[in-house]
């Protein structure tokens, strides 16, 4: 998922059609950038699942008050509170699919084809029901069952969905459930790690890891666990819709809690010497300092996904420098660490330590 600067940047590159990296700083200094570059222009904006007021400081604000009178910024969110602090001018509310386009959908993704066949007919209705028309839900669900045409199945898979109908995370989870383990573990990678990186590199990653690159990605893709997207330097690049994608993370607090993607999530586990010896992967930005708790920390003896991003020049070097721990700490899975660069992302499959 891009970061709130990352945005900016795309919007301001998009817009202007500029070929070259937008210099900004901080989401403060985008914030006055977007308002002084894009005054007057007309466009029509989409800002998808916008679920925390700093967003909207960040990027609703200074779209409103910077574009042009016929420009448009539609904005879609889960948080009720969102829409009232932006005081827009229109709302909908956005409800399920109805009846027969939530068949049809779920149809397709299940048997591809638009009608069940006989002996499943009462029992995909009732699954179809626990869906609820959601769209994420009818083909996540669909795609898993797919490949199970046994009725007992299928009704169990009901009896699960029943009993968590009213919480997407468990209706989803029967997908991630149904993956054998090696896949299991390369969704959670892609949920905390390579959403949004390329599918070159996304399938080098998995391949260094696992063995397997590819055929991983491309039976998640058929689950629709992931999708592809192309972006506008024509990069095939890894997607995820945001439930799924925190989903997966639920799933690594609760009960993994062998990653370490953000600020809290690598503060908690870094300080945790048991934790850290389990520690899969871990995400740090390269100019703020690990946690002070972190600093006994010389091994990471199962890390094989470490990446670092958001470099700075000016950042302040010493022993809980990212940099300088890569490089001294004994890691498992690594053999180095490549030179620091925005959005660096870097990942070793080498047996045995350095």
């Amino acid at each position: 998922m891009l970061g709130l600067v990352a945005v900016q940047k795309k919007i301001l590159a998009n817009l202007l059609n500029l070929t070259d990296d937008v210099k900004i700083e901080n989401e403060l200094h985008g914030r006055k950038v977007l308002s002084s570059r894009l005054k007057n222009i007309n466009a029509l904006i989409v800002l998808d699942d916008v679920d925390d007021v700093g967003h909207l400081h960040a990027l609703y604000e200074p779209l409103q008050s910077s574009l042009a009178p016929k420009s448009a910024v539609i904005l879609t969110t889960r948080v009720h509170k969102i829409l009232h602090l932006a005081q827009s001018a229109m709302t909908f509310e956005i409800g399920g699919l109805d009846k027969e386009m939530s068949k049809w959908l779920f149809h397709w993704h299940a048997f591809m084809r638009p009608n069940p066949p006989v002996y499943l007919e009462e029992v995909s209705q009732r699954v179809i029901e626990a869906c609820k028309g959601l769209p994420l839900s009818l083909k996540v669900v669909g795609s898993h069952l797919y490949y199970n045409n046994h009725k007992s199945y299928w009704e169990e898979s009901l009896t699960y969905l029943q009993r968590n109908e009213d919480d997407i995370f468990n209706v989803l989870r029967i997908s991630f459930d149904g993956l054998a383990g090696a896949e299991k573990e390369a969704f959670l990678d892609i949920c905390c790690f390579l959403t949004d990186e390329t599918e070159d590199k996304a399938c080098m990653a998995l391949k260094a890891c696992y063995g397997i690159g590819k055929t991983y990605l491309d039976g998640l893709k058929n689950k629709w666990l992931i999708t592809t997207y192309v972006d506008r330097f024509n990069q095939r690049k890894i997607g995820m819709h945001d439930q799924l994608r925190d989903m997966g993370r639920h799933i690594i607090r609760q009960e993994r809690r062998d990653r370490a993607w953000d600020e809290e999530t690598v503060s908690d586990i870094l300080q945790d010497e048991k934790l850290r010896s389990s520690l899969h992967g871990l995400s740090v930005c390269s100019h703020r300092p690990f946690p002070v708790g972190a600093s006994g920390c010389k091994e990471l003896p199962k890390l094989r996904i470490p990446v670092v991003k958001e470099n700075n020049k000016h950042m302040e070097m010493g022993e809980l420098c990212p940099q300088i721990f890569f490089n001294d700490a004994r890691c498992g899975g690594l053999s180095y660490l490549v030179d620091f660069a925005p959005l660096v992302f870097g990942f070793w499959s080498l047996e045995g330590a350095k």
